[in-house]
C-alpha cells in the first residue's frame, strides 16, 4: 500500500509539473513582449542589423576574415555570367502530374544559391563588379517570387491572390530582404524601380497576407484555428518577421506583426512535447528548434537586446534533444549517426553551425561541445572549422557572425590534441551527455553504456508528425557501427504526404524493428498506441517496457504483446536483450519478429567469421565487426533484401537493406515468448 501511495503521489506531482510547465510556456513570448519598454524597442528599418554597412570595407574584412572573403569572391566570379532560370508551369505542376516534388525546387534552389553567392561576393569585395547580376537577381525576384507548396493544395500553380505563407516564400523572406537592405543604395543607383517593385511584391506575398485576419485559417501554422503546430511555425514566423523588420515602414503595422508572430510562436511552444523531444524526428529538429533559435535571435537583435526569453528550462530541453539522439561519428566513414525515428536520416549530415548557434543562444555547453565534436576528423586526427553554406541569406550571415568564435575553439582543440591526443580530446566533448535520457510524454529513450553502445527506442503512437508505423521500434549502434537500424525516408514525392503514404515500404512497420502478431502489421493513426509504457532502473542496466497490442488492428487478434529492452551496463560485456511476450485471442498465421540490419547476415549452417553459424543464432558482419544474435523458442530465421533505388536512401545505406525475420509456427500456441540477445561475437 505504501509503494502504491508513493507511486500515485509521484504521478500526481509529475502531472502537476507538466501542467504548470505547459501553462508557463503558453504565453512566454507574449509576456516578454508586454513588459515595459520591449514593444517600443522595435523600430522600422534595419539599423539594428549586426552586420557592417556596405561602405564599411574594414568592417567586412573583419567580419569575414581573409579566407572567407576570398572564398565568397571566388564563388561570385563563377556566376558573373549566370542566367536566371525561369520556372515553367510544368515544374510547378510536376508535384501533381508526376509526383516529383523537387522539379521546381531544383531550379529555385539554383537561383537562390546564385543570388546569395553573388551578394556575398559583392559584400566581400565592395567594388561593384557583381552589382549588375545582383540587380538582375532582385528584379527576377521582384517579378517571380514563388515556391511549390510542401503539401497538396487546391491550387496547382501559385497565385498572388490569396496565396498562403508557406515554407518556400518564408525562406525567400529570410533571404531577399536581407541582401536588399544591405545593398539597396547601390542597386538604386542602377534603377530605383527595382526596389519599388520588390517592395510591392513583398507586400503582396508576405506583409499584407500576414496581417489579413481573413487568411489566418489557411496560414494554419499560426495556430489560431487548429492545434498541432510543427516546424512550419518558427520557420514561417522567422521569415515573415525578417521581411517586416527590414521592409515595413509603418510602425503600427510592424507592431501588429510582432504581436501576431509572438502569439503564433507561443502556440508552437504550447503544442511542443512537454518533455522537449521532437516527435518529427532528429532531422526535423534542424528545421524546428534552430528556426525557433533564429526567431528569438532576430527579435533580440532588433530590440537592442530587450526581447530576450533566455535562459528558459523548457527551450533548453528542446535544444538538448539533438544531442541526446546523437550516437557519434561512424569510424568507417566519419559521418554523424543519430537515432532516426520518423522522417529522419540515420547518417544525419547535420549543420554544425546551426548546432553551435543554437547552443550559444540557449546557453548550452552540451550543444556547443557537440558542434565541436562534429568538427573532429577521425581520419586526420584533428579538428577543422565547418564551412558556411549558402541555402538562406539570414543563415549565411549569422553563421559568418559566429564563425570566428568556432574557428578559435577549433584552434584551441588542435593545441590540446598535441598534448593529449585526438581520441582523448574528441571523447571529452561528449562526456557531459547523460548515459540515460527518458522522454516520458513522447515515450522515447536513449541509452549509452561504457562500451560505446547506443540504443534509441520508442513507444508513442502512429499518428505523430512525419509518422512511420514504428511503435516499439528501436535502433542499435555498437561503438558507432550501425547494426539494427531504421530505414529513414526516401526522397519526398507527392505520395509521401498523401493517402498513399503507407504504401511506401519505408513507412511500414514490416520494415522496422517490430513484431507482427499473426503476420499483421501495425496500423497508422493516433489511436494505434503503446500501452503500459515504463522506463525504470534495473540491476545492471535500464529496462524499457511497453505493451504493443494497441498498435495493431483487430485482425491481429493481439490481446497483449509486451516488449522489454535491456541494454547491458556490465563493463566489457555489452549486450542488448529484446524480450517479447504475447497473448493472442486466436491463431490465424505465424507470428514474425523483424530486425532491419545494416550489414551481412549469416543464418544457421552458413560459414562466417571463421566458423559455422550455430542453431538458434544469426551472425551479423559489418566491416571488421561481428555480432551474434541468439534467440530461443521454435522460430525459423529468414532473410529478405530490399533493393534501394532511391538516390537519397542509397546515400544512407547503399544498394540494399536486409531484414532478418524470426518466423514462428502456423500452429503455435496463443501464448508465447521469445528472448533475443545481441552481443559481440567472441
Amino acid at each position: 500500500m505504501k509503494h502504491s501511495f508513493r507511486a500515485a503521489l509521484l504521478l500526481l506531482l509529475l502531472i502537476s509539473h507538466t501542467l504548470l510547465r505547459a501553462e508557463g510556456r503558453a504565453t512566454l513570448l507574449e509576456r516578454k513582449y508586454a513588459e515595459p519598454g520591449v514593444a517600443q524597442s522595435f523600430h522600422p528599418g534595419g539599423d539594428w542589423m549586426p552586420y557592417p554597412r556596405y561602405s564599411d570595407r574594414a568592417g567586412w574584412d573583419k567580419f569575414l576574415g581573409q579566407t572567407e572573403k576570398k572564398r565568397w569572391i571566388a564563388k561570385g566570379e563563377k556566376l558573373l555570367d549566370y542566367r536566371w532560370q525561369h520556372i515553367p508551369a510544368s515544374s510547378f505542376l510536376a508535384l501533381h502530374t508526376t509526383g516529383d516534388k523537387q522539379a521546381m525546387r531544383r531550379i529555385e534552389g539554383a537561383n537562390r544559391s546564385a543570388f546569395i553567392d553573388l551578394c556575398m561576393a559583392e559584400l566581400a569585395e565592395g567594388s561593384g563588379r557583381f552589382l549588375p547580376q545582383i540587380a538582375d537577381g532582385l528584379w527576377f525576384y521582384a517579378t517571380s517570387w514563388h515556391w511549390s507548396h510542401s503539401n497538396q493544395t487546391v491550387r496547382e500553380l501559385p497565385s498572388f491572390e490569396g496565396e498562403r505563407i508557406a515554407l518556400g516564400n518564408a525562406r525567400h523572406a529570410a533571404t531577399i530582404p536581407v541582401f536588399w537592405y544591405l545593398l539597396r543604395e547601390e542597386v538604386d543607383k542602377i534603377s530605383p524601380i527595382i526596389s519599388e517593385t520588390l517592395l510591392q511584391t513583398t507586400r503582396r506575398i508576405i506583409l499584407d497576407p500576414f496581417l489579413d485576419e481573413k487568411q489566418d485559417q489557411q496560414n494554419w501554422w499560426l495556430g489560431f484555428h487548429r492545434d498541432g503546430m510543427n516546424n512550419w511555425t518558427p520557420w514561417c514566423a522567422h521569415g515573415v518577421m525578417t521581411a517586416f523588420l527590414l521592409m515595413e515602414d509603418d510602425p503600427a503595422r510592424l507592431q501588429a506583426a510582432l504581436r501576431k508572430s509572438v502569439r503564433a510562436v507561443d502556440n508552437y511552444l504550447r503544442d511542443y512535447a512537454p518533455d522537449g523531444a521532437c516527435d518529427e524526428g532528429s532531422t526535423y529538429w534542424g528545421q524546428s528548434v534552430p528556426r525557433l533559435m533564429e526567431y528569438l535571435q532576430l527579435l533580440k537583435d532588433a530590440s537592442g537586446g530587450k526581447f530576450d526569453v533566455m535562459p528558459n528550462d523548457f527551450i533548453e530541453s528542446m535544444g538538448a534533444y539533438v544531442s541526446r539522439t546523437y550516437a557519434g561519428k561512424e569510424r568507417a566513414t566519419g559521418r554523424d549517426l543519430c537515432a532516426n525515428f520518423a522522417d529522419a536520416n540515420a547518417r544525419s549530415g547535420r549543420s554544425v553551425m546551426l548546432v553551435w548557434r543554437t547552443g550559444k543562444v540557449m546557453r548550452s555547453k552540451e550543444l556547443t561541445d557537440m558542434a565541436l565534436y562534429c568538427c573532429g576528423d577521425i581520419a586526420r586526427q584533428s579538428f577543422s572549422a565547418p564551412r558556411v553554406g549558402d541555402d538562406e541569406g539570414y543563415r549565411v550571415l549569422e553563421d559568418l557572425r559566429a564563425h570566428g568564435e568556432i574557428r578559435r575553439e577549433v584552434r584551441r582543440l588542435n593545441e590540446e590534441v598535441k598534448a593529449r591526443g585526438f581520441e582523448a580530446v574528441h571523447r571529452s566533448l561528449r562526456e557531459q551527455v547523460p548515459a540515460v535520457t527518458w522522454y516520458p510524454q513522447t515515450q522515447q529513450c536513449f541509452l549509452r553504456n561504457a562500451s560505446g553502445w547506443f540504443l534509441g527506442a520508442k513507444a508513442g503512437n502512429n499518428g505523430e508528425h512525419h509518422n512511420h508505423n514504428d511503435v516499439g521500434s528501436f535502433v542499435l549502434y555498437c561503438d558507432t557501427v550501425p547494426v539494427l537500424v531504421d530505414p529513414g525516408v526516401e526522397t519526398y514525392t507527392a505520395a509521401t504526404f498523401g493517402p498513399r503514404r503507407y504504401t511506401l515500404w519505408t513507412m511500414q512497420a514490416g520494415w522496422h524493428n517490430t513484431p507482427l502478431p499473426n503476420g499483421v502489421e501495425e496500423m497508422q493513426g493516433k489511436e494505434y498506441v503503446a500501452r503500459d509504457v515504463s522506463f525504470v532502473p534495473a540491476k545492471k542496466g535500464y529496462v524499457f517496457s511497453q505493451d504493443l497490442a494497441g498498435a495493431f488492428p483487430e485482425e491481429a487478434a493481439c490481446k497483449s504483446w509486451v516488449r522489454t529492452l535491456r541494454l547491458s551496463e556490465t563493463p566489457g560485456e555489452p549486450s542488448l536483450e529484446i524480450s517479447d511476450r504475447w497473448v493472442l485471442s486466436e491463431r490465424k498465421a505465424p507470428d514474425e519478429i523483424h530486425f532491419l540490419v545494416d550489414g551481412a547476415v549469416f543464418l544457421p549452417g552458413q560459414q562466417a567469421a571463421g566458423r559455422t553459424v550455430r542453431k538458434g543464432e544469426v551472425l551479423i558482419v559489418h566491416g571488421d565487426a561481428c555480432f551474434a544474435l541468439s534467440f530461443d523458442g521454435p522460430f525459423t530465421p529468414e532473410l529478405d533484401e530490399m533493393e534501394i533505388t532511391d538516390k537519397a536512401l542509397r546515400g544512407q545505406w547503399g544498394s540494399v537493406l536486409r531484414r532478418l525475420s524470426l518466423k514462428g509456427k502456423s500452429d503455435a500456441p496463443l501464448k508465447g515468448s521469445c528472448l533475443v540477445k545481441l552481443k559481440k561475437d567472441s
